[in-house]
C-alpha cells in the first residue's frame, strides 16, 4: 500500500519564534488534501533550533490538530541517547502513531548501530522509524545491518535520506524479504 507522508515544515515568525498557528494551518491543509501522515520535527533539522518548550508546543499542536486522522511520525532526535529518551518520555502521552529518530553523530560514541537502535526500540512504547541520514551523523549502514535492524518487531521502517541510488535499490530488494515501510 502506498502512502503519502509529508515532511512537515516548521514555520517561524519573522523574528525567529515558532509560528504555531501557521503550523496548525499547514497540518489542516495537508489533511484536507488527503495526506496519509506527517513527519513532524526532523524533516529539515529544525528540531536542533527549538528549545524544549518549543518542541513540546509543536508536538502538542501536531497531535491535537492531526489527531487520529493521519499518521504522525514524531521526531525525537537529539544530541544523545539520554535526551532522545527524555523526548520519548515527554511526548508519550500525546496521540501519535510512531517515533522517528536520526541517531546522533557517530552513534554518540563507539558502538554497534544495530544494538543502538534495538535498545531504543526496546524502550519505545510504539513503532519506531530509523531516519537514515549518513551525511548528518557520519555513519553508513550495510545491508546486513539494515536487515538486522529491521528484524526488531518495533522498528517499522526506514526514512532513507542517504542520497544514494544504490542504497535505495538495496532497500527495495530488502523489502521483498521483509515487511517494513520505506520512505
Amino acid at each position: 500500500m502506498k502512502q503519502i507522508i509529508s515532511a512537515a515544515v516548521t514555520p517561524f515568525t519573522e523574528d525567529g519564534r515558532l509560528d504555531v498557528e501557521s503550523a496548525a494551518r499547514l497540518y489542516r491543509f495537508g489533511l484536507q488534501h488527503g495526506l496519509d501522515g506527517f513527519f513532524v520535527m526532523g524533516s529539515m533539522g529544525e528540531w536542533a533550533l527549538l528549545a524544549p518548550d518549543e518542541r513540546d508546543l509543536l508536538a502538542e499542536t501536531a497531535c491535537s490538530v492531526i489527531g487520529k486522522k493521519a499518521k504522525i511520525l514524531l521526531g525525537i532526535s537529539d544530541t544523545g541517547l539520554p535526551s532522545i529518551l527524555r523526548n520519548m518520555e515527554r511526548w508519550a502521552h500525546l496521540h501519535h502513531s510512531h517515533w522517528t529518530v536520526i541517531p546522533p553523530g557517530n552513534w554518540a560514541g563507539p558502538g554497534d548501530p544495530v544494538k543502538y537502535l534495538h535498545g531504543l526500540a526496546d524502550r519505545a512504547d510504539r513503532p519506531l522509524y530509523f531516519y537514515y541520514l549518513p551525511a548528518f551523523n557520519g555513519v553508513s549502514i550495510t545491508m546486513a545491518q539494515f536487515r538486522d535492524i529491521l528484524a526488531h518487531p518495533r522498528i517499522a521502517g526506514v526514512k532513507n535520506s542517504a542520497g544514494s541510488m544504490r542504497v535505495r535499490k538495496e532497500l527495495l530488494y530488502l523489502k521483498r524479504e521483509r515487511d517494513f515501510e520505506l520512505y
